[in-house]
């Protein structure tokens, strides 16, 4: 009868060498953007961001943002004049940002920040 001990010992080796090549792989890929963000306002502001993949993964900017596209969504407290940097991965082929200042909410205009082409820069105004 053998023994099916040695293959587990060798399988169990062998899961942390696969998990690294894999993930270790796509670290390599993921590219950080880092953003500016200053708080012109004498006062606190909060600011949702949220960021949005491509629909084919590939770059080509959407032509609408829908929430199908949305990766992630924050909401970030600025203190009065504050600047702050915070940065985004785009390991899931999110290449832009959509902002608006919730407070204090002086219009309801969204604005987009494109990763790869736009100076990395939110002014909240």
């Amino acid at each position: 009868m053998r023994s099916v001990r040695p293959q587990a010992d060798m399988l169990s080796r062998a899961i942390p060498i696969i998990t690294f090549i894999i993930f270790g792989g796509l670290a390599g890929c993921v590219k950080k953007y880092d953003v500016r963000v200053t708080n012109h306002f004498d006062a606190p502001a909060v600011v949702g961001i949220s960021q949005y993949h491509s629909p084919g993964f590939n770059g080509t900017p959407p032509q609408e943002f829908v929430d199908a596209l949305r990766i992630q969504q924050q909401t970030y407290t600025f203190a009065a004049r504050e600047t702050r940097t915070l940065s985004w991965h785009d390991g899931q082929g999110g290449f832009w940002l959509r902002w608006r200042v919730l407070v204090p909410s002086s219009e309801a205009s969204v604005f987009t920040l494109d990763l790869i082409r736009d100076e990395r820069q939110i002014d909240i105004r």
